[in-house]
């Protein structure tokens, strides 16, 4: 799938390799790779729709040698603790409850909305949390510390008909600009991160029906990016005429 690059912060936060403990506890095994969305999927033991709860400052990591590409300084990273209550299952084997999560930040506080790319982009209003994790000992972790996003947010409470697939749910949810987007055009603008996690999900014959509809939008931007990724993943072209917008 084509990539788009992944930015400066995610490459800045590849803070996590060769580093030397500040504290006397003990810390799992830092891991950052240069993942999106579909690389977070992909990588996922399990991905869980959850609200975060009870987080809290557990330490820091002073790192000394960091690898490139980064800042050639020392820089801190902040350990995280919290609470997933997990709702439902969209990929795995891990039921609803509460699950111990462990994490890092470049900045301290532990606040997830100040960590630009960890998908946690704001806390208000109707809205699902997805998360991709990994369990690692008592806790789950995510993919990668560093590189890849924690959760994704959606504009809409998480609802799966009876008899749905929770992974084409979540495909399609991907493929619904609105869900994730405040307009079309802002999804556009990340269409490719969003369509190529959905395509792997739902398979080629769907993938681009439900594409080709999105260029059919009648949304200029929505169109070329979904027709660029449609002849660059599948070698299908648009159709010949938009229609008014849904």
């Amino acid at each position: 799938m084509k990539r788009r690059n992944i930015g400066v912060a995610a490459l800045l936060a590849l803070l996590s390799l060769h580093a030397c403990g500040c504290s006397r506890q003990r810390f799992p095994e830092l891991t950052a790779r240069p993942l999106g969305l579909l690389g977070v999927w992909e990588g996922a033991s399990s991905v869980v729709v959850a609200d975060l709860e009870h987080v809290r400052g557990i330490g820091s990591q002073k790192i000394t040698k960091p690898p490139w590409p980064s800042l050639p300084k020392m820089i801190h990273v902040y350990w995280c603790a919290g609470e997933l209550k997990v709702y439902a299952t969209v990929k795995g084997n891990i039921g609803p409850g509460r699950r111990r999560f462990l994490w890092t930040q470049t900045a301290s506080g532990c606040d997830l909305r100040a960590d630009h790319g960890s998908g946690f982009d704001r806390d208000s209003g109707p809205m699902t949390r997805v998360w991709f994790v990994r369990q690692e000992g008592d806790y789950l972790r995510p993919v990668v510390d560093a590189g890849g996003p924690l959760c994704l947010t959606f504009n809409f409470k998480w609802s799966v008909k009876s008899g749905e697939n929770p992974s084409e749910h979540f495909a399609r949810l991907l493929l619904t600009p609105l869900a994730v987007a405040s307009t079309p055009v802002e999804y556009a603008q990340r269409f490719f991160s969003f369509a190529s996690p959905a395509c792997s999900i739902m398979g080629k014959g769907e993938c681009i029906g439900e594409i080709k509809a999105l260029a059919a939008m009648g949304v200029p931007y929505l169109r070329r990016e979904a027709c660029e990724f449609l002849a660059s993943e599948f070698h299908e072209e648009c159709s010949a005429a938009p229609t008014s917008p849904r």
